[in-house]
């Protein structure tokens, strides 16, 4: 939330600004990726999630493949960086 609020801050975004999470073509051949991006607005057929203050517009038909995963920051030597985290499931 704080990785967030700052992100938002230095871009000078205001704090209703959410992230968007979207599918986008990876370019690798392993099939699409996700994109993340600020938003003002939530598109029509977004589900809009609230958590710890922030809020994250989902695309449509993102929800059940991206069930579990965690929006996280980690440091790389280019700055801090949003990522998804994928919980791997356990069932057989």
């Amino acid at each position: 939330a704080a990785a967030l609020a700052q992100r938002r801050a230095l871009s000078g975004l205001a704090d209703t600004v959410a992230i968007r999470i979207s599918t986008s073509d990876s370019g690798n051949g392993s099939g699409p990726g996700y994109k993340l991006r600020f938003a003002s607005h939530p598109l029509p057929d977004d589900l809009v999630v609230e958590s710890a203050g922030n809020r994250v517009f989902l695309a449509a038909g993102l929800a059940e493949p991206l069930g579990g995963s965690v929006l996280d920051v980690v440091d790389t030597p280019q700055g801090q960086h949003l990522v998804l985290k994928h919980r791997r499931s356990t069932e057989p």
